[in-house]
């Protein structure tokens, strides 16, 4: 329990600043990232892309896209805390890139293995 907790007052502390900055995008900048994204990866629905940085931002971010079609509201959320935490915990954000992950039905389920798994050794 202290290890949780400890993390979740790191994203709280100073670097709770940057974990937000880690996940967040304006309107342009999500745009450019699909113009300069290039295909990584599609593994069972889950379609994976990356783009370059711009020279503004001083580490790697992840955008999350998940149609409504894939599942609930409940199972779309917890597919992205997931992937949010595996980026923060993993350090993937070390890695000079834009990560997109495009979630489609067929991965929605994935368990938090399955994922992690799949996000280091594809992203």
């Amino acid at each position: 329990m202290g290890e949780k907790s400890s993390i979740i007052d790191e994203k709280r502390g100073v670097n709770g600043l940057l974990y937000k900055a880690l996940f967040s995008f304006k309107q342009n900048e999500v745009q450019r990232a699909f113009k300069r994204a290039a295909f990584r990866a599609k593994i069972l629905g889950l379609t994976i892309l990356q783009a370059p940085l711009e020279e503004a931002i001083p580490h790697g971010k992840l955008l999350i896209v998940i149609p409504r079609k894939s599942g609930s509201a409940v199972k779309r959320n917890r597919f992205r805390r997931r992937a949010k935490a595996i980026f923060y915990e993993e350090k993937l954000y070390q890695k000079p890139i834009i990560s997109i992950l495009l979630v489609y039905k067929e991965a929605i389920d994935f368990s938090f293995d399955q994922i992690k798994k799949l996000m280091v050794e594809k992203l």
